[in-house]
């Protein structure tokens, strides 16, 4: 069985905090996580593989750290990073995929088109701007797509793409330092957003919400580590959440947090 670190009481008193936060000019936006966990016999191969199955996504990870294993199924880009190019891609805006391809195509137009879900990406990019910003040469820093549409095997995303080059004297330490943790996972300001979050979030985060990646010379790449878990001991630690904004619901955002670990759950042969 999944059991969550909060019921839906107890997400509702903190939607409703971060809320508070939100009506007194604190924040503008706070990415709101809860997590779960699950005894399971399977072995971390065999849940990744089935993950892999169910949640296609082009920047997971499997990582055997002797008596830890990290499944990661992301399908969020951190940061890539060449030569003096870099570029970053947030997620803001989850909904189901149709079960046809028609209807599919309806949601793809309603995320697209959906005013609280461009509002809450378009915060993000703002602040990725500026964080970028601090390390990119003078005019540099590009939206290279404002708004576009992500399609996975049980979800839709909306996303942006914001670019630069990187000035001289910065190298990969510095740019992580910058940019790190990323905007969509915590919130706006970041800084006093992260504050609030570590307030309200009942268990520590760990790897969800971190970073994996590669470096190979002149190249980086790292990604944002949602849709992730971890195996220790026979037990399983996973996490989700979304973003609360000044409309935000906590029947909408629970049901949202629940469809984004679904493939999750699935994956360890639970249920939601």
């Amino acid at each position: 069985s999944i059991r969550w670190s909060l019921d839906h009481t107890a997400y509702t008193q903190r939607v409703n905090a971060v809320k508070q936060h939100i009506a007194e000019g604190d924040i503008y936006q706070a990415n709101l996580t809860m997590r779960a966990e699950a005894n399971s016999d399977a072995s971390p191969q065999q849940v990744y593989r089935c993950l892999r199955k169910l949640n296609p996504a082009p920047n997971s990870a499997f990582i055997n750290i002797g008596s830890l294993q990290i499944l990661s199924s992301s399908p969020e880009r951190m940061l890539l990073r060449d030569g003096d190019f870099v570029t970053t891609s947030p997620i803001k805006g989850t909904i189901p995929v149709g079960d046809t391809p028609a209807q599919s195509a309806r949601r793809r137009h309603e995320l697209l088109h959906s005013e609280k879900d461009r509002a809450e990406l378009l915060m993000i990019v703002d602040l990725l701007r500026n964080d970028l910003g601090r390390v990119a040469r003078h005019g540099t820093v590009r939206v290279d797509h404002l708004f576009r549409v992500e399609t996975y095997s049980s979800v839709l995303h909306l996303v942006s793409d914001i670019s630069c080059r990187l000035r001289p004297e910065i190298d990969l330490t510095a740019l992580c330092r910058a940019v790190m943790p990323g905007g969509s996972i915590t919130g706006a300001p970041k800084r006093r957003a992260v504050e609030i979050l570590q307030q309200q979030e009942t268990v520590p985060r760990g790897i969800y919400t971190g970073c994996i990646g590669y470096v190979a010379g002149e190249r980086a790449e790292f990604n944002i580590a949602i849709r992730t878990m971890t195996h220790h001991g026979g037990v399983y630690h996973l996490h989700a959440g979304g973003g609360i904004v000044a409309d935000s619901t906590a029947d909408g955002e629970q049901a949202e947090t629940l469809l984004k670990a679904r493939n999750l759950t699935r994956a360890l042969g639970g249920s939601w």
